[in-house]
């Protein structure tokens, strides 16, 4: 079946646009499906951290005051240790004194942190006290007690009549404990406060456990229970705009969807821990509640029985579905439109271009027919518009090249008699060419064949003169080494001879000198002599000074000493006045503290002859049954009166002892201003004799030393004596040496002249001969370079005697194959040429040309 162009372009453009509208609709209900999950995500996520972040800042609140109840008010502490102390639940009077306060002090802190419930254990472990809150009704508030028969029981204190029977010392009654109560706690006390979750009957909740101290003593563990609650889950239900749900095990505890009964058993949770610090993602899950669909994520928290307490929050998909169904409406609505707003451009766009393509198609029809003179014609500026334009251009190229394929066809049918002309000249030069490659090829071998001899000749004269190089160096390196001995030992020689030359003149000044010096040996002598006879005088004299001043020392050390210990009694007595002042003063301070106390007293016992009278007056008023109370009133008076007499006379002895001692603080502080002038006069005796006995010190040091100094000076001056008579004796003896050495000094100078001379001769001879060592060296390796770039040459000449010999009978093969294709060039080629040339004609004939203009 036959459709048109322009019901094509309609179906193409009907097929894109659905194309197009269904993918941008199916792309942007998948993007906004993410993106209201991404938000239900982080709806959920935000309702996690409130309800995470409040979870621990109850526990951190309810922590904080429990050890603000426990550390700044210890009251608690002192009632359980004074209830322990008293008996316990064994006695009446603890109990009505100790307990009720104990209890008392519960429901303080329960009204200040609102705990659901309070429990008191003993330092034993066994239940003491407890508080339970009750909502719209009376707080439960007790005690764990015995009977009188040893049973244990509750005691209700929020009772009434339970506390009045307890005034009255009544037997104590039986009554049931609270459920859910243990009387007994397996937990241990820990040195911080703590807190955990607790499962208990259903209920959810927190425990705050902290032990209770009394001066570091463990007395009894405290714990506050606080419950989640209905209301509060709703309060954080409306906070959030979600549902939650509390889960004790696998069933539900408390929660605003009510509808979820059980906990999903799908669900693989995280910790709640983990979802707050952010160290493990939220698990996001789907599922169907009461025929109607959630998101829902969760967490559990850990608990001591190791029961699965969890926290669920639901995000209802009824706002995202009706969400995605308003957009999806939208979506269409707009795709609809598009399309028919479409189709009508489409309709008013083609017109034009469909009837110029139809043109297009009539003269491409013509064109077809061998008929060129049909003609396109361009209405549109677009590319069909073009298109034509070029249709145009073609028709005219193609008449163009029709008439040019005629006249190159009688061209061709000429051009190839002359080729066949041209052709036969050729394979005539071509026989002669291979005439001469084949001479030519002849001749390169042979001088192939001489390269290669001469490259023989060369070789092996240039191994013989490698050798002869190699001989004539190692006989250079032995010249050379030989120059050096030589130099060296010149050099040697010559300073043998300066060296010989100044030990010449040396022993000449040493002979000259020596005369000298034995006449100033002779004259030193006799005056040492003399230094002798005195030194020995002066060390009389040292010794007697060194005496004295070692005597004046010892008498100054003594009195140093005396005056020493005088310091240190006079100190010693100083600090015992010190003491006793101090102690005098202490007890005036005494005094003063007991008077104050015997005002107390009296305080005290006119408050006790008050409370006489009233108790007198108040027995006065009983008549017969306050008479016995009377006579203790009468006596406490008595008491009282006596008691106000005693601190009468002890209040006087208390002034006079405090008079006394004022006036011995007073001759106590003379006396020690009296000491501290003798220690001062003291001390200036002391610094005194230090400056004497430093001088003595001084002088006896000196002394010492100078004898010493003139003793061994004396001894010095005896060993010079003897020594410069040695030495008068040596230096005639040196020389007589000197003047015997002289003459071999000149013996030696005349034969290191002569061996100097030698080697001057041998240095310069060996210089020579390795001057002319090294130019028969350079001339041989010259000689050697030579031989190796001949060697070279002679290689890259073989090298290209092969080359050209392989390239004439290239040459030669090449020019059979011109001659042959030649021939065949001239039998066939030029005949095939003609043939085509005129087939090319019949096909160019076929078109129809309008005429050229004239």
């Amino acid at each position: 079946m036959k459709i048109s162009l322009q019901r094509k372009f309609f179906l193409l453009f009907v097929l894109v646009g659905l194309i197009m509208t269904i993918g941008i609709s199916f792309a942007y209900y998948a993007l906004t499906k993410h993106d209201k999950q991404r938000e239900s995500r982080e709806r959920l996520q935000i309702a996690f951290d409130i309800l995470l972040d409040s979870h621990h800042d109850r526990v951190e609140r309810s922590m904080r005051q429990m050890e603000d109840f426990l550390r700044t008010n210890g009251k608690i502490g002192n009632l359980m240790y004074l209830y322990q102390q008293e008996g316990g639940e064994n006695s009446k009077r603890a109990i009505g004194v100790y307990l009720v306060n104990i209890t008392t002090e519960l429901q303080q802190f329960a009204h200040i942190a609102s705990p659901d419930r309070l429990i008191l254990y003993d330092s034993n472990k066994r239940l003491l006290a407890l508080y339970i809150r009750n909502e719209g009704e009376q707080d439960i508030i007790g005690g764990y007690v015995k009977t009188s028969n040893g049973k244990p029981t509750y005691l209700p204190l929020h009772d009434p009549e339970v506390r009045g029977r307890l005034l009255l010392d009544k037997e104590i009654e039986e009554h049931d404990i609270p459920a859910a109560i243990p009387t007994e706690t397996a937990l241990e006390p820990a040195e911080q406060i703590r807190a955990e979750m607790i499962n208990e009957n259903g209920r959810v909740g927190i425990r705050i456990i902290a032990q209770v101290l009394v001066m570091n003593q463990y007395v009894g563990l405290l714990m506050s229970d606080i419950f989640y609650t209905q209301p509060v889950m709703e309060r954080y239900a409306a906070l959030t705009q979600t549902e939650i749900n509390l889960f004790s095990g696998t069933q539900l505890s408390v929660g605003t969807l009510a509808d979820q009964k059980a906990l999903a058993t799908e669900a693989s949770p995280v910790l709640c821990e983990e979802l707050s610090t952010r160290s493990k993602p939220l698990a996001l899950y789907s599922i169907e509640v009461a025929k109607r669909k959630y998101y829902q994520a969760q967490c559990n928290f850990p608990t001591q029985d190791g029961e699965t307490t969890a926290l669920v929050v639901s995000l209802s998909k009824h706002i995202e579905d009706r969400a995605i169904a308003q957009i999806g409406k939208i979506v269409f609505i707009v795709a609809g439109a598009a399309i028919g707003i479409g189709f009508a451009l489409s309709i008013l766009l083609s017109r034009p271009s469909i009837g110029a393509i139809q043109n297009m198609v009539q003269v491409i029809s013509a064109i077809a027919e061998g008929d060129l003179r049909q003609v396109a014609v361009a209405k549109t500026h677009d590319e069909i518009g073009e298109l034509a334009q070029k249709l145009n251009k073609m028709i005219r190229q193609l008449c163009q090249l029709s008439r040019q394929v005629q006249e190159a066809s009688h061209t061709v049918n000429t051009t190839a008699d002359d080729i066949l002309e041209q052709m036969d000249s050729l394979v005539h030069y071509t026989e002669q060419e291979s005439e001469s490659v084949e001479n030519t090829t002849i001749a390169a071998e042979k001088i192939k064949q001489f390269i290669v001899q001469v490259a023989t000749h060369t070789n092996k004269l240039f191994a013989a003169a490698e050798l002869m190089l190699v001989s004539i160096q190692e006989t250079r390196y032995s010249i050379d080494e030989v120059t050096q001995s030589t130099g060296a030992l010149f050099t040697h020689v010559q300073r043998i001879v300066t060296s010989t030359d100044e030990v010449k003149h040396t022993i000449r000044a040493i002979g000259e000198n020596s005369a000298k010096f034995s006449g100033v040996a002779q004259q030193t002598e006799q005056e040492i002599a003399r230094v002798d006879l005195s030194l020995q005088k002066v060390s009389q004299h040292a010794e007697q000074s060194e005496q004295l001043a070692e005597e004046t020392k010892n008498a100054a050390i003594h009195g140093q000493s005396s005056v020493q210990a005088s310091i240190q009694g006079i100190t010693d007595l100083k600090t015992i006045v010190g003491d006793t002042a101090e102690i005098v003063r202490e007890v005036n301070a005494w005094g003063e503290q007991v008077s104050s106390i015997l005002d107390i007293v009296d305080d005290i016992t006119e408050q006790t002859s008050l409370l006489s009278l009233n108790a007198s007056i108040i027995s006065a008023q009983a008549g017969a049954h306050g008479r016995g109370f009377a006579v203790v009133a009468g006596e406490i008076k008595e008491l009282a009166t006596r008691t106000k007499s005693s601190t009468r006379k002890i209040g006087d002895l208390i002034q006079a002892l405090q008079r006394k001692a004022g006036d011995g603080v007073k001759h106590i502080a003379e006396g020690m201003e009296k000491a501290d002038q003798s220690v001062a006069l003291v001390y200036a005796v002391k610094d005194a004799l230090a400056t004497i006995l430093d001088s003595a010190t001084r002088t006896s040091a000196r002394a010492a030393d100078t004898a010493q100094v003139i003793r061994e000076t004396a001894n010095s001056s005896q060993i010079i004596r003897h020594s410069m008579t040695a030495v008068t004796e040596m230096a005639a003896q040196i020389r007589q040496a000197i003047q015997e050495e002289e003459q071999n000094i000149s013996e030696v100078v005349s034969a290191v002249e002569m061996i100097r001379d030698m080697a001057e001769q041998v240095n310069r001879a060996t210089v020579e001969q390795r001057s002319a060592a090294s130019q028969i060296a350079e001339s041989m390796e010259d000689v050697t370079s030579q031989f190796t770039a001949i060697s070279k040459q002679t290689e890259e000449l073989n090298m290209s005697s092969e080359q050209i010999v392989e390239a004439m009978h290239l040459i030669e093969s090449i020019s059979e194959k011109i001659l042959e294709h030649t021939a065949n060039l001239s039998n066939h080629t030029v005949k095939n040429l003609i043939q085509e040339s005129d087939m090319l004609m019949e096909i160019v004939n076929v078109f129809k040309m309008p005429e050229r203009a004239s």
